[in-house]
């Protein structure tokens, strides 16, 4: 997780550093999508020529964010597999802090709720934490695993998920079989499938349960990038990447549509989603140089730090700026506060780990 120096290498040449602009940047972007998908920027505004409203064209274009973290991290790990130095050592360490990074944020949500800005309008401050506090143990008393896994904030599964994840592709390399994580991830995306998108096909009533199979997700994408990074003498060309690309973001978009209409509420995950998450991977690993002539490689660095504070963060940003209609800038504002609080906290030996 320390901090690797940004390489700008040619066209030709193989990505071979841990700090590649064109990863940072999309970084960067997928944090943002992050963001929009839990603070809308827009509603369901209509468009002419039969198009989908806006904000369902944005829901669904967003939906690259959570597979493309997975995924790259599971690249990094299958490059260190590959070079021989996928350890013990190295691994405990990677997972504990990923872990740790989730216990510490579940300690703050225990105590600030998602929407602290509105409830602190009926409540005064220790009211708010005594009632989530209330709330969270009511939840950790039904459902140990949700507190162990899921934690109180819609976003912190994904920290506890790649911390399971790093041990068990480390478990599965020590047997030489880290590619059956891919096996076993189609396995638990088909049951996400069939839970959650496709429900309707066993006849299951009722609302999916999201919360709870969330997490199954991870060993797919994880999977995917590290038979990538494992990989010795491939790299794709851009072109079949920018396909790629548009290949999963026009499928998953359509899926979506045919599953539920032109609706906003609809899944995480469709069968393309997949395919959207790698073609935003290989984009931004062939386009080494995506996004050197900005800052959003180094905004890049910090992006954990902004991926645990933004639902604290956003909805105050939104609030402060709810008088000005100007689509998308709270999530701006809401990058660049999480991003100054996340260097100013990494800035202390104490919490250097914190930097990707």
């Amino acid at each position: 997780m320390g901090l690797i120096v940004v390489m700008r290498l040619p066209n030709a040449a193989e990505p071979t550093a841990d700090r590649l602009s064109g990863l940072d940047t999309m970084r960067v972007l997928a944090v943002c999508a992050v963001i929009a998908i839990h603070f809308p920027p827009v509603d369901l505004v209509p468009l002419p020529w039969g198009l989908p409203p806006l904000g369902v064209l944005i829901a669904a274009g967003c939906r690259f964010a959570v597979p493309f973290f997975f995924i790259s991290s599971g690249f990094f790990l299958g490059r260190r597999y590959r070079d021989g130095r996928l350890g013990l050592g190295y691994v405990a360490r990677r997972a504990g802090l990923l872990y740790l990074l989730y216990a510490i944020w579940t300690v703050v949500y225990c105590l600030i709720p998602e929407r602290w800005d509105l409830v602190l309008r009926s409540y005064p401050p220790w009211k708010v934490v005594g009632l989530s506090l209330g709330d969270v143990w009511s939840h950790a008393r039904r459902d140990p695993l949700w507190a162990a896994l899921k934690g109180p904030a819609p976003h912190l599964w994904f920290l506890s998920a790649l911390s399971c994840e790093t041990l068990f592709v480390w478990w599965l390399a020590r047997y030489r079989r880290p590619r059956l994580l891919v096996a076993v991830g189609v396995v638990f995306y088909v049951v996400v499938l069939l839970l959650w998108p496709y429900r309707q096909l066993l006849g299951l009533a009722g609302p999916a349960p999201a919360e709870r199979i969330r997490p199954l997700v991870a060993p797919l994408f994880v999977g995917i990038g590290f038979c990538l990074g494992s990989r010795v003498d491939w790299i794709p060309r851009r072109t079949t990447s920018c396909l790629l690309l548009l290949a999963g973001a026009t499928l998953n978009l359509v899926e979506l549509a045919v599953l539920y209409g032109w609706d906003e509420s609809t899944s995480d995950y469709a069968v393309f989603t997949p395919l959207y998450g790698l073609g935003a991977f290989l984009f931004a690993w062939t386009f080494h140089d995506f996004g050197a002539s900005t800052h959003l490689p180094i905004v890049g660095r910090y992006v954990l730090g902004i991926y645990a504070l933004h639902v604290l963060i956003g909805g105050f940003a939104r609030g402060l700026l709810a008088g000005i209609h100007l689509a998308g800038l709270h999530i701006v504002v809401t990058v660049l506060l999480c991003w100054g609080i996340a260097a100013v906290i990494c800035r202390s030996r104490r919490f250097g780990w914190m930097v990707r």
